[in-house]
């Protein structure tokens, strides 16, 4: 492993280190005294000492009090200085003197690790050190550095961290925060937000594991092995950052340029006659002015176009932290207008006109109010449409359950009891949208609106399952969150004068879509006539238990660790393949995967079930753990078992979908390595 890392860091020409830690100051500050024993100090010492301090530290000696003195930085400094001649000074820094020497043990590992093992210049420097000019690639930083506070603590690395971007944003160097509070995991995310650095260019490390040099050794690796793209995707963010400034202070100087009478000019001469109201309209029209004028950012173009020869297909190094729920976010917001601005058109009058795209949600059912049939598996090649209309003699269709040949427990039960209460299907809820024009209803040439059927369920998995005619993948009200399938073949009619009616019964008027969106599924009602294309959906995110098995020499599971979805830990993302098929990738976090790394490195070599290739080979092997942790594909289909690494050198990992297991189970016929994923709750 230490090999690995040293000739990659040679490659790169990556040799400077810099450890930032309060354990190497050279003199304390008050905040570091807060334990010291002042008042024994002000009584013990002697008048020739006294005076000393005085004509050291000036007229502050007298016009302080003893607290005051002790919580100046200065009377510190000056005290300091003078240790050697003040005799009950070196009770007050004795404490001081054993904190740092602890402190510098335990970052000992790390300085060997860089200077030696690893051939790097390895800079110890503490708080007050200026950065930038020690030319540091690689930064160890420590995120209390005395602070006893943490908001007075984040703030602080925050700035280092900024510090060290700002000084050369062409070539910023990778940073990893250490820290032995317990509550590093939840703060480095903060930190990472308020410093506005990439993840890719951030890591952090518990102190209490700086004694496994393997450990912080792939952590180095990962930083300096993805740097070169790193650098790339931050000059886009920062391309974006400078062209929001340019472009609003071009799109304020423009809109400022009309006045009154153009507003009036344009609700007289073309509102009016369209019945449409002039705050959503100029909505719209700046909303698209701003666009145009984001596009037309030239360095925003390069940084894009440089942002598109990444090869994207390298084995890019697993990700500190978790994909971000703000894909979800940003898919919303391609798809919808913002929920503010739709729920302000009806603020004072929810009988207003509705629009082409506008999205009518009825209230959820009663969980009981229906009864379903019994699950029935489909078979492998077969489409799996995401939702069906449930009658009496409907078969529900459900991606992931038992098949025939290996049913578990409830696939056993749906047999045994055809009205089991565990088949059961809620009523659907039901979304509708408006395919008719506005202005046709504005101009009285229509007295109802013609709306498409959808059925709306809890956002899930399955939004990129093609089997779907029509689907948007995410519609988020309030805090709930949605994907419809729309059924072109449900249109509805309703009279204008209805709509209160259907609000007073629970109906609401929920989101609408931007324009492409609603065109998209008008022109599929239609008919292929004509075809809208939008955006690709962005992948779905959702959190799933696992749990990690070993095959032991006797071929029966032994269990190396687990989770709970509810826990966060492993997480799923889905996509599609080009053919249109579910794609699924499991992905650890960073805590999970450093949990079965010393998992496996704690598992005795010799209960391993003996083959080739084999756990026993590789349990210990780096690269095989960068394999496992960069994400592995899971297969729903067939019998729910999937080989992840099966064109690989690692080919000894199977997940399972549909079995479960338990310890001391057979598991022959598996691979070395068994992870069971649960899908319970895909929400």
């Amino acid at each position: 492993m230490i090999e690995q890392v040293r000739e990659l860091l040679k490659g790169k020409n990556v040799s400077v280190a810099v450890i930032v830690d309060d354990a190497y100051d050279t003199t304390p500050t008050a905040d570091d005294l807060v334990a010291a024993r002042w008042s024994s100090f002000f009584d013990d010492i002697s008048e020739e000492e006294e005076q000393r301090i005085r004509e050291l530290v000036g007229p502050t000696y007298d016009e302080l009090d003893a607290p005051e003195l002790a919580k100046s930085d200065g009377f510190v400094q000056a005290l300091w200085s003078l240790q050697a001649l003040i005799g009950p000074a070196r009770d007050i820094f004795a404490v001081y003197h054993t904190t740092q020497s602890r402190k510098r043990q335990v970052l000992e590992p790390l300085v060997r690790l860089l200077s030696g093992d690893l051939a790097m210049t390895c800079h110890q420097v503490g708080r007050e050190v200026s950065l930038p000019e020690l030319g540091g690639q690689v930064i160890f930083l420590d995120l209390y550095m005395g602070f006893v506070e943490v908001n007075a603590a984040m703030k602080r690395a925050a700035s280092r961290v900024r510090e060290l971007i700002d000084a050369d944003p062409s070539a910023p160097p990778s940073i990893i925060l250490l820290s032995q509070s317990s509550d590093i995991e939840k703060l480095a995310p903060k930190l990472r937000d308020d410093a506005e650095i990439l993840g890719c260019q951030f890591r952090w490390i518990s102190k209490n594991v700086l004694k496994d040099p393997a450990f912080v050794a792939e952590n180095i690796y990962d930083l300096v092995a993805s740097h070169a793209d790193a650098v790339t995707l931050n000059a886009f963010i920062m391309s974006w950052d400078k062209a929001l400034d340019v472009s609003r202070k071009s799109f304020m100087r423009n809109i400022r340029s009309l006045d009154l009478a153009d507003y009036a000019n344009v609700s007289s001469l073309i509102l009016e006659s369209e019945g449409e109201p002039l705050g959503d309209y100029v909505l719209d029209i700046y909303d698209l002015h701003l666009h145009s004028l984001i596009e037309g950012d030239v360095e925003l173009a390069k940084a894009a176009k440089k942002l598109t020869t990444i090869d994207w297909k390298k084995n890019y190094p697993p990700a500190q932290f978790m994909p971000s729920e703000e894909l979800v976010t940003l898919m919303d917001g391609a798809l919808f207008h913002n929920q503010v601005r739709t729920d302000s058109y009806f603020g004072e009058n929810r009988i207003r006109t509705p629009r082409l795209g506008e999205v009518f949600l009825e209230p959820a059912p009663p969980r009981s109010a229906v009864r379903g049939p019994a699950i029935e598996v489909v078979a492998p090649d077969e489409p799996i449409p995401a939702a069906l209309a449930v009658t009496p003699d409907t078969k529900v269709h459900v991606l992931g359950a038992a098949s025939d040949a290996e049913p578990t427990e409830a696939a056993e039960g749906t047999k045994a009891d055809k009205t089991s209460d565990e088949t059961a299907k809620p009523k659907p809820q039901f979304a509708y949208v408006v395919l008719s024009q506005a202005c046709d209803l504005q101009h009285g040439e229509s007295d109802r609106i013609l709306l498409l059927r959808g059925e709306a369920e809890p956002y899930s998995w399955a939004q990129h399952d093609r089997s779907a005619k029509l689907r948007t993948p995410i519609m988020r009200v309030d805090k709930e969150e949605y994907s419809i399938e729309w059924d072109t073949l449900s249109p509805e009619t309703w009279l204008l004068t209805d709509i209160e009616k259907r609000l007073n019964a629970g109906v609401r008027r929920a989101r609408t879509f931007r324009m492409p969106f609603a065109l998209q599924i008008q022109q599929a009602f239609i008919g292929k006539l004509g075809r809208v294309g939008t955006l690709a959906n962005l992948p779905t995110r959702y959190a799933a238990g696992i749990k990690i098995y070993a095959k032991a020499t006797d071929e029966t599971a032994t269990l190396l660790l687990e989770t709970t979805a509810a826990e966060s830990q492993a997480v799923c993302l889905v996509g599609r393949t080009g053919k249109g098929k579910l794609m699924e990738w499991l992905l650890l976090s960073a805590s999970l995967k450093e949990k079965l790394r010393v998992s496996l490195q704690d598992v005795d070599t010799e209960k391993l079930y003996k083959e080739t290739p084999g756990l026993r080979d590789f349990k210990t092997d780096p690269s095989f753990l960068r394999a496992l942790s960069r994400g592995l594909l899971v297969d729903r289909t067939d019998k729910g078992r999937s080989r992840p690494l099966k064109d690989t050198p690692f080919d000894i990992v199977h997940i399972l979908t549909r079995q479960k297991l338990a310890v001391g189970e057979p598991v022959k016929g598996l691979k070395g390595l068994v992870f069971e994923i649960d899908f319970s709750d895909p929400s």
